[in-house]
């Protein structure tokens, strides 16, 4: 079984979740009051950073100069919005760009810090880690004698994109040290790939699926729309008429390219709505008087966000059967800004609305089969004096699915972390080979995540809807 697994990182994957058009003029449609007000606030924000920056005494050493207010002025602007609206100095903005071309593209993992710790999250299929033997799970220790720590966890990309040829990464598994030699190279990771159901499903028959295809979209990048138009027209030389289409931990990317995959296989009609300042609006269409596939089944988690949302949307609105959990609920659009003065802002500029305009900002999209899992751990566990964590039902729910009976993960109890759960934890510690202290500490988190990365690759549950679906 294929299977993508991200923890939620959902503000990393912002990057590339710039929509492409730009908004209306900055001051387009703003009423003559409003201007007023804008020239009276620049003016109060020109006197004060003068009267700061001339008279301000800095008793505690503090930067105070027009850079630094300017800056912590535009910060202040952007903090007060939602999460996706941000202010980049020139030097963030070009590291920002820069950090599109990750540790992914140069040796095929995707890691991050888990606490004091720097995780391996995933491993591209074929690429120089895979080759090398890092799984993920794996604590990244040290890169080309590099230790890696709290206060330079931060930099692991860059360390790892200033190597050339073969360096050595260190890591941590179940508690023993191993050492990888790792050949950098540049990782060409598709966005699109598909495969027959036999080689995903091994419950699947060839002879019941020979018309039918599993498509994965990892993601919407500025291609992506390109490569399912090259694997539709294969699929329809090889008579393929239904499809399992896989989103799950697909964090978004360009809208443009959803609506561009969108228009080959949604049925005529709205694709999306936009609801901005002026109002509620059509934003694409499909023209597609013929679909190429007579069933589709998607496959959703909740690290399927934004552009993979609003195609998921489309996709059930037009009769697929949405399987798996609600999606993450990343329903806006961002685009970018840039001043003279080479600093960027990005800034949402409007919502989405699904092709019958069912609201799916902070609301998701809804399967028509719910099949629900445990979340990975993508932080500590801290629990509280009372012996409780709104993270406690996850562990619940993760140790239930791994059969260790915890305590109930549902009603008032949930968030409790009771001696049920405590002595299934240490069972779970002692079959891992950890130290049974029946406490959720970061090593044990990490295994669980990798116990259960293990489980889910082999759970076919979803697969198997999906096909019972479109057969």
């Amino acid at each position: 079984m294929i299977r993508r697994f991200r923890v939620r990182i959902i503000a990393a994957a912002a990057a590339a979740a710039l929509f492409s058009a730009a908004p209306c003029a900055v001051y387009a449609g703003t009423n003559e009051e409003t201007q007023v007000e804008i020239m009276q606030a620049a003016k109060n924000f020109q006197d004060t950073l003068q009267t700061l920056e001339s008279s301000y005494y800095a008793a505690s050493g503090e930067t105070c100069n027009v850079e630094s207010l300017y800056v912590s002025a535009m910060r202040g602007m952007m903090d007060g919005l939602d999460p996706w609206t941000s202010y980049f100095t020139p030097d963030e903005w070009r590291e920002f760009q820069a950090g599109l071309t990750s540790a992914s593209d140069i040796i095929g993992i995707v890691s991050e810090p888990m606490g004091d710790q720097y995780v391996v999250q995933s491993v591209v299929d074929n690429s120089p880690a895979q080759e090398a033997g890092i799984q993920p799970g794996d604590e990244i220790v040290q890169i080309a004698g590099t230790d890696i720590n709290a206060d330079n966890m931060d930099s692991v990309p860059d360390i790892i994109a200033a190597q050339n040829g073969t360096f050595n990464i260190v890591i941590m598994r179940n508690g023993v040290r191993k050492t990888f030699a790792v050949k950098r190279s540049t990782v060409a990771i598709p966005s699109v790939s598909v495969k027959k159901v036999t080689d995903v499903d091994p419950n699947a028959k060839a002879g019941n699926t020979a018309n039918i295809r599993y498509v994965h979209i990892e993601s919407f990048s500025d291609t992506t729309g390109e490569e399912f138009a090259k694997a539709l027209a294969s699929m329809k030389q090889q008579g393929v008429t239904r499809i399992i289409l896989d989103l799950r931990g697909n964090l978004g990317g360009y809208v443009d390219q959803a609506v561009d995959i969108c228009q080959d296989i949604v049925p005529a009609g709205p694709i999306y709505y936009y609801l901005n300042s002026e109002g509620t609006d059509v934003g694409a269409t499909s023209e597609l008087k013929t679909p190429p596939f007579s069933k589709i089944a998607v496959l959703t988690d909740s690290n399927t966000a934004s552009a993979a949302e609003l195609m998921a949307a489309a996709l059930k609105d037009s009769g697929a059967t949405v399987i798996g959990t609600t999606t993450y609920g990343k329903g806006v659009m961002q685009t970018v800004m840039q001043l003279p003065t080479g600093d960027t802002y990005k800034f949402t500029f409007q919502e989405y609305l699904g092709r019958d305009k069912e609201k799916i900002n902070k609301v998701g999209v809804k399967p028509n089969i719910a099949m629900d899992y445990p979340e990975f751990f993508s932080q500590p566990l801290e629990l509280s004096n009372n012996m409780t964590s709104a993270d406690v039902p996850n562990l619940k729910s993760a140790l239930a699915y791994l059969k260790y009976k915890p305590g109930s993960a549902a009603g008032s109890n949930a968030v409790k972390y009771d001696s049920d759960t405590e002595n299934a934890l240490k069972r779970f510690q002692n079959d891992n080979k950890l130290n049974a202290t029946g406490y959720p500490d970061v090593q044990t988190l990490l295994m669980i995540n990798h116990v259960l990365l293990t489980a889910l690759s082999a759970d076919n549950s979803e697969m198997d809807a999906a096909l019972k679906v479109v057969q």
